[in-house]
Parts: structure tokens; sequence; C-alpha cells
């Protein structure tokens, strides 16, 4: 039914694909992470800096480790990046982006 050479090609084939697929979702997640969505955490890191391209576009990013100690990257804009520190509480619900500073004592 098949010669011996017909099969070696089907298995370069079958190979090529399987090791396409790897590669792709090894991309996938190192790379290309979905949104992040509603988060509440504490900052534990911020750094900004500038994209590798000709404009040079600034991006500010946090590390933001939620109750469940899961730490996540959340990119923000340079205003919320300047009013945000090392230690402070964040909440954003529906984009809406909340810094809470624990050194302040609420109004009551």
């Amino acid at each position: 039914m098949f010669s011996r050479s017909m099969f070696k090609k089907l298995i370069a084939l079958f190979t090529c694909v399987l090791l396409m697929t790897a590669l792709g979702g090894l991309i996938w997640t190192r790379f290309i992470k979905p949104p992040v969505g509603d988060y509440e955490g504490l900052i534990v890191d911020r750094w900004a800096g500038y994209t590798a391209s000709d404009e040079g576009r600034p991006y500010f990013r946090l590390l933001v480790e939620r109750d469940t100690q899961e730490r996540i990257t959340v990119n923000i804009d340079a205003h919320t990046y300047h009013q945000s520190q090392v230690g402070m509480r964040i909440k954003s619900q529906k984009g809406k982006i909340e810094l809470i500073d624990p050194k302040l004592k609420p109004y009551y």
C-alpha cells in the first residue's frame, strides 16, 4: 500500500507538524499572554522602559501579588505608574484602577 519512501515522508511531515505545534505553544505561553482582567493585590515591584522599536515608546509595568500568592505582571499608564509605590495595594475592576496606600488612614 505505502512504499518505504512515502512512509518516511509521512513520518517527517508528522514530526514537522508536531514540532511546529510545540513551538507555537511555547511562544504562546511565554510571550503572548492573555489580558489579566480584574485583579487585586499588593505591588511588589514596578519598572518602566522603552520598546526596542524605532519610536522607543515607554512602557510601565507593575508586579502584583494576589492574596493567593500568585504574581502577575500588569501594564499600566504613566500616571498610575508615578502614583504607585511598592507596598501599596492595587485593585482593578472593569478597567478602573484604584491605588490604596496602607499608610493613610481612612476618614470616618
